[in-house]
């Protein structure tokens, strides 16, 4: 049986009875948090960084038996094992994945019986409104839970050409982070726990789960979104820097390193025009369709040069399927 592992904080800003809140969300919760293991062939690109065996906490969100969580950890899984609260498990296939969020959607393949958690509104969410974090914490059945507060609702760039508006920033971090619920204190998701972060002692970022709500429907029927345009994606990793983007990787076999961008480049214009930030560099990059030419000028070893660049849409490098319907 799951066993919880009480880390709590009781800095509660005068919000009475909170242990007994607490404890009253965790066992209402319980069998709707679940933990799972997926298998990644070696041979997939997203094995080079995340490697072929990752564990995470996925939260069941309705009784057609679809389990909710972040796509980094079902990337180009072919198997994925879900363990239940009463240490029952059930295999689960990838229904789809959503780059530009960067949530991900299973589907257990006999659903039986399910509790789904209740989704919440994350856009009524206030800096230094009251949390609760439940994770599976990875390699044992067991739950950590966490109480805490949002430091922040504010923008958050990925390095790996990754960007949304507006990010929930939650204070303590819970160890057990990947896919795991945010919870507000009456127990409904508010989002979904996708980094842990070093900034101010360590804290969490949560992806908003009302993200989830306008992609729900594609993502089941599709496995990814077609209303909108694919963005151009190139295969950097980037920091900021003094006169542009500073590349820290590129992804092998990628765009950008097949064209010849590597590791140390400063790249300072694409088109001409100047990079700014790390924000501009995304939004110039992701304002030209999939499969065009562009050019990038860059700064190696105090020199400037230039080459031209085809971006791609994401799904055509990783191996992330789709429904046939979309295919």
């Amino acid at each position: 049986m799951v066993k919880t592992i009480y880390q709590l904080s009781f800095e509660h800003n005068g919000f009475g009875g909170l242990r007994d809140q607490i404890v009253n969300v965790v066992q209402q919760t319980e069998d709707s948090i679940v933990r799972f293991q997926a298998y990644i062939p070696e041979h997939c690109q997203s094995c080079k960084v995340l490697g072929s065996i990752r564990q995470g906490t996925g939260m069941i969100i309705n009784t057609n038996g679809y389990i909710l969580t972040v796509g980094y950890l079902i990337m180009e899984a072919t198997e994925i094992q879900v363990i239940f609260s009463d240490d029952s498990v059930e295999e689960a296939e990838v229904v789809g994945i959503d780059f530009d969020s960067g949530l991900g959607l299973l589907r257990l393949n006999s659903p039986g019986v399910l509790t789904p958690l209740r989704l919440g509104d994350s856009s009524r969410v206030t800096h230094d409104q009251l949390t609760l974090t439940i994770g599976a914490s990875t390699g044992e059945q067991s739950r950590i839970v966490t109480n805490g507060r949002v430091f922040a609702t504010d923008s958050f760039i990925g390095y790996w050409e990754y960007y949304i508006k507006r990010g929930l920033y939650v204070v303590p971090q819970n160890p057990a982070f990947g896919g795991s619920p945010l919870l507000n204190i009456e127990g409904e998701v508010i989002g979904v726990i996708s980094l842990q972060l070093n900034q101010h002692q360590g804290m969490n970022l949560a992806i908003p789960i009302d993200l989830f709500y306008r992609i729900e429907s594609e993502l089941i029927k599709y496995g990814r979104i077609v209303s909108r345009p694919p963005k151009t994606w190139i295969g950097v990793y980037h920091a900021p820097y003094t006169h542009g983007i500073i590349i820290i990787d590129v992804v092998e076999g990628g765009p950008a390193e097949q064209a010849g961008i590597t590791k140390g480049d400063v790249i300072t214009h694409i088109n001409d025009i100047r990079i700014t930030s790390e924000e501009h560099f995304l939004r110039q990059l992701w304002e030209i369709p999939i499969h065009s030419a562009f050019q990038v000028t860059f700064i190696r070893h105090s020199t400037h040069h230039s080459l031209q660049l085809w971006g791609i849409d994401r799904h055509e490098f990783y191996d992330v399927g789709g429904s046939e319907e979309y295919q």
